[in-house]
């Protein structure tokens, strides 16, 4: 008797654990039976049996194996219902709810990730949901500038993410894109005059990791971006530095005077190295070529100064500079404090970010030779993990940030800022000391351009009220129009980008619509249902709200 009660307890758990199992709504996977014809099953199930409506085939899935997606009629039966009747018809071998897999995180395979400390900081896994970085919305390829003192172009992590210079031939000794450099495939040594790389201290190799080691790639570790381009500028001194500037200046104009034909969509430059001294006064070429390539669509990052220094009073170069196109970063440890040693700045430094230093905990990054090392830290890493984020930020599914930056780069590259800033985690010990007052947030600065992407035309809501207002538990969701006659649309809120279930109720409680709906990321939340067949009445439909899930009444009245 007990074996018995315990095998029914079991069947039912089955059952409810399949019912309950992400799928498609309105269709079901078949096998049939060796050699059958789908066109007789079909005919012979749709006269004997009217309990899933019409059966119809939507496609051959294997014809080989007599494999075939069905659809029915959502309002007639369940997925799960379904496939339990066709499963036991004459000539079907298998059936079942044509089930959604589920995804195991989008967590990379790079062995040593766990390390990545700095990572969780920026809450980046749940922009990786939705990108991992790479090219825009309309197939832009995107590029990051790293301008450093030299690089290992070799490391296994770098190679895949190295920028290629489609006007250029590789070896031949001539410069054919005649811009000037020979064979520069993947940008110039300005230190050494020739478009090899060489690598005189770890450092640039360290921060080229941060910025887009390859992801998911069964090696050591992962960069912000996964698949980001990366163009290499080796240079130390000012004249150097210039040189690094102008080039990605000329690449990127070049790409928007062709349409893309040539040049390169470089987006960010990094420089995570500078000087003592005051930007406008001392290097005021500097800051007048990061205007130049701001107004192209670059927006530079500077990493301050490893020094517990008022930037404001001691100045710093580059973060010192008064042009609008750069983001200027200090460093915080792995509690989220500002680093001691770490340069600040009401008016002159924009933002934290998490290196750690080698006091500390510091970042897990790259070292020469395939190398690795966890002893990396300082303003130098931090500086990374921002260029880093603006281009994934490119790399999010809103049209309009593959508009603007053809018709209005240089507006583009601000709201880049805007959105790094606007999106910073707020944090106590960067409060009153910089003009974020907070922590780079890569999540935060995707829920601003999901504000921004699905209301471009409306007065900003900030992150803080974006959240409070569609993903809160207090989110409000709308139907319209409601009475309504062939046609319902549900505004909706949610929580994270996934699908979710819509389930459509009777007034007796009775199930009589469901579908499954995928969530509309940087568009405007909603969807539309045909209500047309559906009697008159009232009827209660449960969407996303917030955190949670709401019933919202909607009352059908047909017009005669």
């Amino acid at each position: 008797m007990k074996r018995t009660i315990t095998s029914l307890l079991l069947l039912i758990f089955i059952s409810l654990n399949a019912a309950a199992q992400k799928h498609v709504a309105g269709e079901v996977l078949v096998r049939l039976a060796e050699k059958s014809s789908v066109t007789d099953f079909l005919a012979d199930f749709n006269k004997t049996e009217k309990s899933l409506g019409e059966l119809t085939l939507k496609k051959a899935i294997i014809s080989d194996w007599d494999l075939y997606l069905f659809n029915f009629d959502t309002q007639k039966s369940d997925a799960s219902t379904a496939a339990e009747l066709l499963g036991v018809q004459k000539n079907v071998r298998y059936a079942s709810m044509n089930r959604i897999a589920e995804e195991r995180d989008t967590e990379p395979n790079d062995s040593q990730y766990e390390e990545q400390w700095n990572l969780d900081k920026l809450e980046v896994e749940k922009v990786w949901d939705i990108t991992t970085g790479g090219t825009t919305a309309d197939g832009r390829e995107i590029v990051a500038m790293i301008l450093d003192g030299g690089f290992d172009v070799n490391h296994v992590e770098i190679t895949e993410n190295l920028w290629v210079n489609p006007g250029e031939i590789a070896g031949n000794g001539i410069d054919d894109d005649n811009n000037g450099f020979i064979d520069d495939m993947h940008g110039y040594n300005f230190r050494g005059e020739m478009p090899t790389f060489t690598y005189e201290s770890n450092h640039g190799t360290a921060v080229a990791g941060i910025l887009g080691a390859k992801g998911n790639n069964e090696q050591g570790m992962t960069g912000v971006n996964w698949d980001v381009k990366m163009m290499m500028c080796q240079a130390i001194t000012d004249a150097e530095i210039y040189e690094s500037n102008y080039y990605s200046y000329r690449a990127r104009k070049l790409y928007n005077e062709t349409d893309g034909a040539e040049g390169a969509f470089v987006v960010t430059s990094n420089a995570s190295l500078g000087f003592s001294n005051d930007c406008d006064i001392s290097f005021p070429i500097w800051n007048a070529l990061l205007d130049s390539t701001g107004l192209v669509g670059i927006m530079n990052v500077g990493a301050t100064v490893n020094g517990n220094l008022n930037i404001d009073v001691a100045g710093d170069t580059p973060t010192s500079c008064s042009s609008d196109y750069i983001i200027t970063v200090t460093n915080t440890d792995i509690t989220d404090e500002k680093v001691s040693s770490a340069g600040y700045g009401l008016e002159t430094i924009d933002i934290g970010a998490p290196a750690g230093n080698s006091g500390g905990t510091p970042t897990f990054t790259l070292s020469p030779e395939n190398g690795y090392r966890s002893n990396f830290g300082g303003c130098s890493a931090a500086s990374p993990h921002v260029a880093g984020v603006i281009a994934l930020m490119y790399a999010l599914p809103c049209d309009l940030i593959g508009e603007m930056a053809m018709s209005d780069p240089a507006g583009l590259a601000l709201l880049m800022k805007r959105s790094i800033i606007e999106g910073a985690e707020p944090n106590s010990s960067l409060e009153g000391i910089t003009v974020s007052g907070g922590r780079l947030s890569a999540y935060r600065s995707m829920l601003w351009w999901q504000s921004y992407c699905a209301n471009p035309s409306e007065e900003r809501i900030d992150v803080d009220e974006y959240i409070n207002n569609f993903v809160a538990e207090t989110a409000l969701t709308n139907a319209y129009p409601n009475p309504a006659d062939d046609l319902v649309t549900f505004d909706y809120s949610i929580d994270e980008y996934r699908d979710f279930d819509v389930k459509a109720y009777d007034v007796l409680g009775r199930l009589v619509y469901e579908k499954s709906e995928t969530a509309a990321a940087f568009k405007k939340q909603s969807f539309t249902i045909d209500t047309h067949r559906w009697a008159e009445g009232m009827y209660f439909v449960t969407i996303p709200n917030g955190k949670k899930t709401e019933a919202i009444p909607i009352l059908i009245i047909h017009q005669k």
